[in-house]
């Protein structure tokens, strides 16, 4: 057996984790973090394309910094071999989760899919496609922390993949979207959205959407969307949560989800209803289940299955009160209480402008030392307590630290507060039974202040999508008159109501009325114009006669609003026709005889078309006035 290295670079060796014909992983420790990391190594053996791969999945992620993606820290080449440096997770991936459980509670599985959904979310909004999302490459920590791995096939959306040929298929198969297996190269985010849904469908049925061999028939099941669905296979599966599934997994891109942000949104409302904190803590304990199983195996007295399974359950109670205690941070309050400080946060934020829950609010923490002001890896999440209207309350998770100086930031939609802290141990006395005191922060949030308003406009004509933008004027009500833009008195502020008018000439203007909220910077109005309509009248018209515009027996009307006109309808000519400006061809059928006149229809101006008919000719007179 090979020895395990001292050292590689930088970093003590303490274990190798897994080895393989390219390479090893290694779990070290970072020497200034004093942190457990894993170093994948590649051994090169010139093989240029691996190789490259290697160092983008280094280059990628470096530079990522999301609580949902597994963090690098550094890579580097040693020798002949070329090593990754990242943040080592202490649990397992979820295929692993699933070899032992087969399926997953409904709520355990929408929080792992939806902290991977956030990780993607980070990617995507940074132009890179991840192209082999799958359970073997989300991991799941002890602590219950959710983490997206394995970017060695990821794809920089806006640099051409030289690693890719044209027509090549990368990924793993059973959770690959149709037009991958076409072409790995020229994959849209739609892609790793289509294999999120698959995850999703095997978490919760605890099958795969395409099981067996990957053989043609089995790719065009796939590329045509053949599948079981998963209420078939698990009928207790919510409706919302088979809707994503196939919203995820439909075959057509253009019926497919479109960006993982509408994902979040439709598991919005489970997300603030279901109980996260309790979610977390089933699955922490069904990660270490695992554990405890491991410990009674080597035990070869025969016991009786009523015995084993008392003692699986005591022990299960045992170890779950114990991570229960230890996510709760109980161990820093009774145990390390002279060790560590403990703060909780609480906000106060008067009169806000919308619902508590639809609050932007985001805490980070930094270490205090005065000159590069390092941050700190402690996740800060709120639960509203309060919220009266008037004012919303909100309290933090409980932060534990070691005694010093820090520097606290808080984002509440546009506005950032920082604030000194320090920290003193929790300790207050030396008698065992004493616990730890949480220093509480109390942060009052100002009121909105109004900020400067820009307004842009975008038009269009309704029908033909002509762009109007260039052409159009847009005023604001001043004084009970509407005043354009350029010359209006005083400047455009949020926390204010406004009139506003698009308007263009031989348009109907398109009104707004619209109140801006403090927080509100930026108005966008994509408005479509309709042009001012002309009209034809048709007199003489009887039923022996057919008319056809443009050869269409229903047209739009112009106007406003505008309707469709039946042209078979016989109270469609008692009156004129409202048609938009533009040409026209009228085809007028009598007696099997067909005439074509050419009309042009001007802005506000009515066409009289007179229509005489010789039934013994059997002909038809057609007389534009």
């Amino acid at each position: 057996m090979a020895r395990i290295p001292a050292k590689i670079g930088k970093y003590p060796i303490e274990d190798k984790i897994a080895e393989g014909g390219m390479g090893a992983v290694f779990r070290g420790v970072h020497p200034t973090l004093e942190q457990p990391v894993v170093l994948k190594k590649l051994t090169l053996n010139n093989n240029e394309q691996v190789t490259e791969r290697f160092r983008r999945e280094a280059k990628i992620m470096i530079d990522f910094s999301h609580e949902n993606i597994v963090r690098v820290y550094d890579h580097f080449k040693q020798a002949s071999s070329y090593y990754i440096v990242q943040e080592f997770v202490d649990g397992c991936s979820v295929d692993i989760l699933l070899k032992k459980e087969r399926y997953l509670d409904i709520d355990v599985a929408l929080y792992i899919f939806y902290h991977s959904a956030l990780a993607l979310q980070y990617a995507h909004s940074r132009q890179v496609i991840h192209r082999d999302i799958k359970p073997a490459n989300i991991m799941v920590s002890k602590s219950g922390e959710i983490k997206l791995v394995d970017f060695g096939i990821a794809q920089a959306d806006s640099e051409e993949d030289t690693l890719t040929r044209d027509g090549m298929t990368l990924g793993t198969p059973s959770y690959m979207a149709p037009e991958q297996f076409e072409d790995s190269r020229n994959v849209t985010f739609q892609a790793d959205i289509y294999s999120l849904g698959v995850m999703l469908y095997e978490m919760v049925t605890g099958k795969k959407p395409f099981p067996g061999k990957m053989n043609p028939e089995t790719i065009l099941k796939i590329q045509k969307g053949r599948y079981a669905s998963p209420k078939k296979l698990q009928p207790e599966i919510p409706w919302f949560v088979s809707s994503i599934i196939k919203g995820c997994m439909k075959a057509p891109l253009k019926k497919r989800i479109r960006s993982v942000d509408d994902i979040l949104k439709k598991l919005k409302r489970w997300y603030n209803s279901a109980p996260q904190d309790e979610i977390r803590e089933n699955l922490i304990l069904l990660l270490n289940e695992e554990e405890s199983r491991k410990k009674i195996v080597p035990y070869k007295k025969k016991i009786s299955r009523v015995k084993v399974l008392v003692a699986a359950v005591l022990v299960a109670a045992l170890l779950g009160s114990g991570f229960f205690a230890y996510r709760k941070g109980l161990h820093y309050r009774y145990i390390l209480n002279k060790s560590y400080g403990g703060l909780q946060i609480q906000l106060q934020i008067p009169k806000p402008a919308k619902a508590g829950k639809d609050l932007f609010i985001v805490s980070s923490l930094y270490e205090d030392d005065n000159d590069a002001i390092p941050d700190i890896e402690k996740e800060v999440r709120y639960k509203i307590i309060e919220d009266s209207g008037d004012m919303v309350t909100l309290l933090s998770n409980p932060i534990y630290l070691p005694p010093g100086a820090y520097r606290l930031k808080t984002m509440i939609d546009s506005q950032v507060i920082w604030k000194n802290i320090y920290l003193e141990p929790m300790k207050l006395d030396s008698r065992l039974t004493n616990w730890g005191e949480l220093r509480h922060l109390n942060i009052v949030w100002t009121e909105y202040k109004p900020l400067p308003l820009v307004i842009d406009v975008k038009a269009r004509e309704r029908k033909t999508g002509k762009d109007l933008s260039e052409s159009v004027d847009v005023s604001i009500m001043e004084k009970n008159t509407y005043v354009s833009i350029g010359d209006l008195q005083s400047p455009l502020m949020s926390n204010r109501v406004y009139k506003i008018r698009v308007s263009a000439e031989g348009y109907y203007p398109n009104d707004y009325h619209l109140r801006i909220q403090p927080f509100q910077t930026i108005l966008q109005l994509d408005a479509q114009l309709v042009p001012v309509e002309g009209s034809v009248k048709i007199d003489g018209w009887n039923s022996d006669i057919d008319i056809l515009i443009n050869g269409e027996m229903n047209i739009l009307s112009g106007g406003f609003p505008g309707s469709v006109v039946n042209l078979k309808e016989e109270e469609t000519f008692s009156k004129p026709i409202l048609l938009n400006p533009g040409e026209y061809v009228f085809s007028f059928t009598y007696k099997n005889t067909l005439q074509d006149i050419q009309v042009h229809v001007e802005e506000g101006k009515n066409t009289v078309l007179k229509l005489l008919t010789n039934e013994k000719e059997k002909t038809l007179t057609i007389i534009e006035e």
